[in-house]
């Protein structure tokens, strides 16, 4: 959630600065356009959007099923996993749009590239995300987290009512 939330920042971010800037274009440099109506730049952007709509995709099919009490840790590690790495991508792909601007401190930016360098600490190296992906992949997956907290937070029918 951390990282989403970070990655739609660097979006808005980059949308804003994009709809002010503006640069000289046309015919003897004589007119000015904003850099979001480049198509170059809208093309960065478009990825920028792509990676931030997939990871929300696959946090909220995660959180789903396991609001639906299903086991589903490979989701939850696959979310945490694209999720820190799409962040970074399209920060990457940000600070380029922001060119100079992403060097200054007092810069949104700026300040979101160390933010977005913590995120993937807590949720594991990279590495190990992928190794608990690939033990579901060859069957050999260990005890579910998630069906562990599912049975801890989840009330008995009869202590309901």
């Amino acid at each position: 959630a951390t990282a989403l939330g970070l990655h739609r920042r660097v979006m808005d971010e980059t949308r804003r600065f994009l709809a002010a800037r503006r640069r000289k274009a046309g015919k003897h440099l004589a007119e000015t356009r904003r850099l979001s109506q480049h198509p170059i730049v809208r093309h960065r952007l478009g990825e920028i959007e792509s990676r931030l709509m997939t990871a929300e995709r696959l946090a909220y099919d995660a959180v789903h099923l396991l609001d639906a009490g299903r086991p589903c840790d490979a989701e939850l590690v696959q979310s945490k996993l694209v999720g820190n790495v799409a962040a970074g991508e399209s920060l990457r792909d940000a600070s380029a749009l922001h060119g100079g601007y992403a060097a200054r401190t007092d810069h949104p930016i700026t300040r979101l590239m160390r933010d977005i360098q913590l995120v993937g600490a807590p949720a594991g190296p990279d590495d190990v995300q992928r190794y608990r992906l690939s033990e579901k992949a060859v069957g050999a997956d260990r005890i579910q987290w998630s069906a562990d907290f599912i049975r801890r937070t989840t009330k008995p029918l009869a202590a309901a009512v």
